[in-house]
């Protein structure tokens, strides 16, 4: 008996009335093939069965990112998502929802001008240096391979989703942002070079490296080892703030003698004795000086064989 070829799935979507401010939920029954993609079913819904279903898409092939939706809870491209796949893994229905953190403008369809408002927050793109001499700007193999894995975003949008740092509403550009910036400070051709991680100091360090965006990336790009990148130059040229730089050098040294990190030489190498000693008579005059610990007994070093 052969495998059947099309199945029936439901489209469950998440819909908004911008005139009205109603939100609500409509089932669509549609039947597909095993090769058909979630950007071409919504086309057909709008389509076929209901036209005032607002839905993005352009090309279709993963290259504008404009058909970026969530997709059972996790935000993805509608034209890389296979219907018969994710109904199999769902019970046969998939439900869409507009991307989160982005306003809702109708339906599934948001507005991402923030993405380009951090593009320009962080300068993200060439300042051209000086002229290029008679065989033009060399870049070793290795460097350009780094640049085109931090120039395959396609700005979807979906990494400004999952950031921890932009979800608390904190001053941050944005994954995507922050990949662009340290694409370019790396580009042997641009004028600004490292200038810009004194410039961004602040983003570089804020950044948590929790790896969701990588994750939820479509293309995988890794803006946490970007990041690290960055900071690694930084600590060599002591660019930034002093006391960030402190910080990863106490940390650093604490680890290499010690085997692990002492908090509290760390935090005494980072904020200075001075300012370490205030804060902490300051804490002890809130939170009271602790008891000294008891000594751990004979018989408990002995019961874990101590």
């Amino acid at each position: 008996m052969s495998a059947p070829t099309k199945k029936r799935v439901v489209i469950r979507v998440r819909r908004f009335d911008p005139d009205t401010g109603r939100r609500w939920w409509q089932d669509y029954e549609v039947e597909v093939d095993r090769y058909q993609s979630l950007a071409t079913v919504l086309q057909r819904i709008r389509e076929e069965v209901d036209p005032t279903l607002a839905f993005q898409a352009g090309c279709r092939f993963g290259v504008c990112g404009a058909c970026a939706v969530t997709v059972n809870g996790v935000p993805r491209l509608a034209c890389q998502t296979i219907v018969w796949r994710e109904a199999e893994e769902n019970g046969g229905v998939i439900t869409v929802e507009p991307l989160p953190y982005f306003p809702v403008v109708r339906d599934l369809v948001v507005d991402r001008r923030y993405v380009d408002e951090a593009f320009r927050k962080a300068r993200a793109w060439l300042e051209p240096g000086g002229e290029p001499g008679e065989e033009g700007f060399r870049i070793r193999p290795s460097l350009q391979k780094r640049l085109w894995r931090l120039d395959k975003c396609i700005m979807c949008g979906v990494c400004f989703t999952v950031c921890p740092l932009l979800d608390a509403g904190l001053d941050y550009p944005g994954p995507a942002a922050i990949a662009k910036l340290v694409r370019f400070a790396l580009d042997p051709r641009d004028r600004l070079g490292e200038e810009r991680f004194r410039e961004a100091s602040d983003w570089l360090w804020r950044c948590l490296r929790c790896g969701l965006c990588a994750a939820h990336c479509p293309y995988s790009i890794d803006v946490p080892e970007a990041v690290a990148e960055a900071r690694r130059r930084m600590v060599e040229r002591g660019v930034g703030r002093s006391e960030d730089i402190r910080h990863v050098v106490a940390v650093a040294e604490s680890v290499e003698e010690l085997g692990r990190m002492d908090e509290r030489r760390v935090y005494i190498r980072t904020a200075g004795v001075v300012r370490a000693l205030r804060e902490a008579l300051a804490l002890a005059g809130k939170a009271g000086i602790p008891a000294k610990p008891e000594r751990v007994s004979k018989r408990v070093l002995e019961a874990i064989g101590a």
